[in-house]
């Protein structure tokens, strides 16, 4: 099939450019081309999107030197082939240093097929290098500033578990200069980290395995601070995609372990008063699940809690949900305080009990709701 190739013509001859074409067609090219014969029309139409520009030497207003010269001031990539009926040999030589990728004589066209494919293979081959130029000198810069300037601890070690990088967060979190740790293995620097644990995950990163190993309380060095921290490791490749080391990074979670130790507090302190409290109370989240359910509540329904929490309302009331609850909780996710008396059949009569939706949002929208169960059958029965 033959190769498109996007070409502009700088030739005053246009037998000689049938000639130019057909020599293209036989060694295989499918020309799309524009012919032109002045500065002004080879200047619109120079374009990055070309493959290649062939010019006769010497036109009556303009010359081939001088179109080469335009294509170097606007920085096109585009081979250029000088195609004359004569050129000097001095005129050759300042030809090719301005950037020519070769010329043709035209009595000698049977050479202009492969002069083509060979400007095209050149320019291929220039493109490719600058692009793995380019990608390296990113790649190079990126890890340098993220190892230089990273919010988080990075820590590279080789295949002998041995560090060959600590930066600066790691300093000021560890309290250790990489000077004190670099070339040391982990277990000689944290004597809280066990060896054959530190064995077990790395030899799986040294395998090619990503490890989140689990949170860890890291007692620092006196000009450190203590810390809760995550980490995870993963297998280090070079170029040839070799496993040569391993990258660990490590988050500082402190301020969230105690958050969460905080949270989980209040919540044992909201779950004494809850569970003493003779009023039921539950969440329900968008999904129509119970997200959070007192004794009282539990104790109503006759189950405990844990048989509760995380299923769907329906699943645990089925045959009050579709004509009671689920209009009314679509109503309180609408944003709508819903208020209504419910009685139950019981063992020694019905109960009674006032029953409250109470929408709780999250932004814009109703993230949760929740129920307030209260018995009232003592004051129905007065």
């Amino acid at each position: 099939m033959p190769t498109p190739l996007r070409l502009l013509s700088l030739e005053d001859s246009e037998s000689d450019l049938q000639l130019i074409l057909l020599e293209l067609q036989e060694a295989g090219f499918e020309p799309q081309w524009e012919r032109v014969q002045n500065e002004r029309d080879f200047v619109e139409r120079l374009d990055q999107n070309l493959d290649i520009i062939l010019a006769d030497y010497s036109l009556p207003q303009f010359d081939a030197l001088k179109a080469l010269r335009l294509r170097n001031e606007r920085g096109l990539d585009v081979p250029f082939i000088i195609v004359s009926g004569s050129i000097g040999e001095d005129t050759a030589v300042a030809a090719m240093q301005e950037g020519a990728a070769d010329y043709v004589l035209k009595d000698r066209l049977g050479r202009l097929g492969q002069a083509v494919k060979r400007a095209l293979e050149q320019k291929g081959l220039k493109v490719a290098a600058r692009r793995a130029e380019r990608e390296l000198r990113e790649v190079s810069e990126f890890n340098r500033q993220i190892i230089a300037c990273a919010q988080e601890g990075i820590i590279v070690l080789d295949r002998d578990l041995r560090y060959t990088v600590w930066n600066a967060y790691m300093e000021g979190i560890s309290g250790l200069r990489a000077d004190q740790v670099l070339g040391k293995q982990p277990w000689e620097v944290f004597s809280f980290v066990p060896e054959e644990v530190v064995r077990s995950s790395f030899e799986s990163a040294l395998l090619g395995e990503a490890v989140t190993l689990p949170d860890q309380y890291a007692p620092s060095a006196p000009q450190g601070r203590n810390a809760w921290v995550s980490r995870k490791i993963s297998p280090m490749r070079d170029a040839s995609n070799q496993i040569v080391g391993i990258v660990c990074s490590v988050h500082d979670i402190t301020e969230r372990k105690r958050a969460e130790q905080t949270h989980q507090e209040s919540e044992a302190r909201m779950r004494i008063v809850t569970d003493n409290a003779r009023v039921g109370l539950v969440m329900v989240n968008q999904e129509r699940r119970y997200i959070f359910a007192n004794a009282t509540y539990s104790e109503v329904l006759g189950l405990p809690a844990s048989e509760i929490l995380g299923r769907r309302v329906h699943d645990i009331l089925p045959e009050m949900y579709e004509e009671q609850i689920r209009p009314r909780l679509d109503r309180a996710f609408a944003g709508e305080r819903v208020a209504y008396e419910l009685q139950q059949p019981a063992q020694g009569g019905d109960r009674y009990y006032a029953v409250t939706y109470e929408p709780r949002r999250a932004g814009e929208s109703v993230s949760h709701v929740v129920v307030v169960i209260v018995d009232i059958t003592e004051r129905k029965q007065m």
